[in-house]
């Protein structure tokens, strides 16, 4: 008998903390029905555990433990024995209930087994038996924005059902991916309206400042901080949004000393209940995103001591024990995680991350990465109608790391933007699905869209000199300030002058581009552009040419990279000569550029970057005549160069003077710093750069054969010697820092000589 507090209904933690109490083993099977302990294993995402309890009942098992036990395979990826079981189930011996769900899973396995397209089909199929349920609905919804990448089929089913009575799961669901068909005003619309209610949901106040971000709009920023700080305690996931941008748009930064002081405030119950799991997850990740996360790992552990089978608390005190450099703990955490829940991506994620910041773990990284695609369905998908393989950036990065460019390429050619592309242009969009820059062959129009931000569009114009005499016509988009460097460089290519959206920047005049009906992709994408895409025989994007080059014609691409060293871009002459006198009195000693951070900061890439502070043993070491290529300096900063004799190039922009920084690089003999558009320019008129890796992030992506940079032409990366110094950036800077001395001199050497 069930305690009378305790029935069907129960939360799930409370029914397996009645477990654990009563046997003093949540796994103890016969303390609760075993569909009911199934069931609540299921629902906290404890897929095997649940699976197991349902094999103890041998194989008399009735029709709503089978439905289970197909739902439990199909998480865990066991596809074919999911297979036999709904073949064994059939329909007619099931109640109405029953026979949706079986519709449901019978869906999730024809995508599994056949793909999106023949699950798409099937889901049509029940959607007229059954219309009026919304979980049918949510699947329906899913499969059709899979194979509708430009969304016309999708919005103009989907958009309607708003008007109607659906729950807020739906409504959310068909929210999110109006959004990622660009989609905004309407989409801030109908949040605002549930926002301005009495309990507006996290992920709803989430997502409603990541739409206001995209159309940058102030007001509707600043009224969402506003309802935010009226709530009685604070909400991870507006927290999250604010932490990272908090340095672009001040306000926000509200919001997070709010959390922090909250907090202080805040103490977990001596005795936890099984119910306030939710409650005290949530409170531990916002102390780790205001800078505590040893006060969250406190809360976690206590929570998990008093009931162990919570697996979404345990992941969260991976991240909070990884964050807090605990990183054995963590791992040792992940571990319990991955075997009660392996079929949780984010697991994955964290557990990759990890790895990635502790030496020697090549091998079990890859283990994981194998173990991930066989357990994870987003990437257990066969292609689509398109062909595109699906987006994997973990994957991309370790290929990377492994000096496996074209490989790591193929990991990221299923990005949303490309199955938009593959779309909407049809076999003019070849990706790397096939080679098409064959030698001896010529197209009659190439086109190429410039991709993410400026300082990659420079890094990525390297490819531009493999396109002449493949077409007899190129079209290549580019960034306004880029226009006339370019033209001069390749006079071959007509550019298309093109303003794009910066995510991590605030415009004044924003760029929606809503006729383009995919988020990202409408930032570098006008209907004008795409006129232009549909009338070419292929179009890229740069990596692509990359890509290709790398995949199918490797020694090409080797010769190419040769003949760029002296560098690709073409400086002003006139220009490049008023740089080339002004360092000229240098004598023997060489001039070197300097750069420590970006114009671009945000919570997740300042760890990329140095302070000026930080750079100065650096300039007290060495006699060279040092010059400051940093944009946008700050008072501190310029009083820093004049104080120690670092030139600040007179009447220069060095943030939007696309010209001029090229000229002025040219006229150095290194540059020294990390990786934004002055270094990346630098590189591009035939400078050498030496990058500081200060995180292993950094490293893997850019560091290749004998510390050469595996993206920059003319770049070496330096990176600490060893990976545990990433913990420690006093530690970690001294040993760059020994190593840039060490090659300076031998530089300053080799230049004598």
């Amino acid at each position: 008998m069930l305690p009378e507090a305790i029935t069907d209904k129960s939360d799930p933690a409370l029914l397996l903390a009645h477990v654990q109490q009563v046997a003093g083993d949540w796994r103890h099977v016969g303390v609760l029905p075993r569909l009911l302990q199934a069931r609540a294993m299921a629902r906290l995402h404890l897929a095997p555990d649940a699976l197991a309890i349902l094999d103890s009942g041998g194989k008399d098992l009735h029709s709503q433990e089978r439905l289970l036990r197909i739902d439990l395979l199909l998480r865990l990826s066991r596809t074919r024995r999911a297979g036999e079981e709904l073949r064994a189930l059939p329909a007619r011996d099931l109640s109405p209930p029953e026979r949706r769900r079986r519709a449901r899973l019978e869906i999730e396995w024809t995508e599994q087994a056949r793909g999106g397209d023949a699950a798409l089909k099937l889901a049509r199929h029940y959607r007229e038996r059954f219309p009026h349920h919304e979980q049918l609905l949510q699947q329906y919804l899913a499969l059709l924005a899979q194979q509708d990448p430009v969304g016309l089929e999708w919005l103009e089913f989907a958009e309607p059902l708003l008007q109607t009575e659906i729950t807020f799961q739906t409504r959310l669901a068909i929210l999110n991916q109006m959004q990622q068909y660009n989609r905004l005003g309407p989409v801030l619309e109908e949040l605002l309206a549930h926002i301005d209610g009495p309990e507006p949901r996290s992920i709803a106040l989430e997502r409603a400042f990541h739409a206001a971000w995209f159309r940058q709009d102030a007001e509707i920023l600043e009224r969402l901080i506003a309802r935010c700080l009226a709530l009685p305690y604070p909400l991870s996931g507006p927290v999250r949004f604010a932490r990272e941008r908090e340095g672009i748009f001040p306000g926000l930064r509200r919001m997070t000393e709010t959390a922090a002081l909250w907090l202080e405030g805040w103490s977990p119950p001596k005795v936890p209940q099984a119910t306030d799991h939710t409650e005290i997850a949530e409170i531990a990740r916002l102390a780790g995103l205001t800078g505590q996360p040893e006060r969250g790992v406190g809360w976690l552990r206590h929570l998990l001591g008093h009931y162990p089978f919570l697996v979404r608390a345990r992941l969260a005190l991976a991240e909070l024990l990884s964050q807090a450099g605990a990183p054995s703990e963590a791992r040792a955490e992940l571990d319990i995680v991955l075997t009660e829940a392996p079929q949780l991506p984010r697991g994955y994620a964290v557990y990759y991350e990890l790895l990635s910041q502790c030496p020697g773990t090549e091998a079990e990284t890859e283990r994981l990465l194998r173990r991930r695609r066989n357990r994870v369905k987003a990437l257990r998908q066969p292609p689509g109608p398109d062909g595109l393989p699906p987006y994997d950036q973990e994957s991309y990065e370790f290929e990377l790391r492994r000096g496996a460019l074209g490989k790591a390429l193929l990991h990221r050619s299923g990005r949303p933007a490309c199955h938009y592309l593959a779309a909407a242009l049809g076999e003019a969009y070849p990706g790397l699905r096939r080679p098409v820059l064959i030698p001896g062959t010529r197209a009659r129009k190439i086109g190429l869209m410039a991709w993410e931000g400026i300082a990659d569009e420079v890094r990525m114009a390297q490819v531009y000199g493999l396109l002449e005499d493949r077409a007899g016509e190129i079209v290549i988009s580019c960034e306004p300030r880029l226009e006339t460097l370019l033209a001069r460089s390749f006079p071959f290519v007509r550019f298309h002058s093109l303003r794009r959206r910066w995510t991590l920047l605030w415009q004044e005049r924003p760029i929606m581009h809503e006729e383009i009906a995919e988020r990202i992709l409408s930032g570098y994408l006008d209907a004008d552009y795409l006129a232009e895409l549909r009338d070419c025989d292929h179009v890229f994007f740069p990596e692509e040419v990359m890509g290709q080059m790398e995949l199918f014609q490797p020694g090409l691409w080797q010769s190419h990279l040769g003949r760029i060293r002296a560098g690709y871009l073409r400086p002003e002459p006139t220009r490049h000569a008023h740089w080339a006198a002004q360092f000229r009195g240098s004598g023997e000693r060489p001039v070197v550029g300097l750069l420590w951070r970006s114009a671009v900061q945000s919570h997740s890439r300042n760890p990329n970057y140095l302070s000026l502070e930080e750079m100065l043993p650096l300039i007290r070491e060495l006699p060279c005549t040092w010059v400051s290529l940093q944009p946008q300096l700050s008072p501190e900063e310029r009083r820093l160069c004049e104080d120690h004799g670092i030139l600040i190039p007179a009447e220069l922009d060095l943030f939007d003077d696309m010209e001029g920084i090229a000229a002025c690089c040219a006229a150095l003999d290194l540059v020294v710093g990390i990786s934004s558009l002055p270094f990346e320019l630098a590189a591009a008129v035939g400078c050498p750069v030496w990058m500081l890796a200060l995180t292993p992030a950094a490293q893997y992506k850019r560091q290749g054969t004998a510390g050469m940079d595996q993206l920059t032409v003319n770049g070496r990366v330096f990176a600490p010697r060893d990976l545990t110094l990433f913990a420690d950036r006093n530690a970690m800077l001294g040993d760059l820092l020994e190593q840039i001395v060490g090659a300076l001199k031998a530089f300053r050497s080799e230049r004598r000589r």
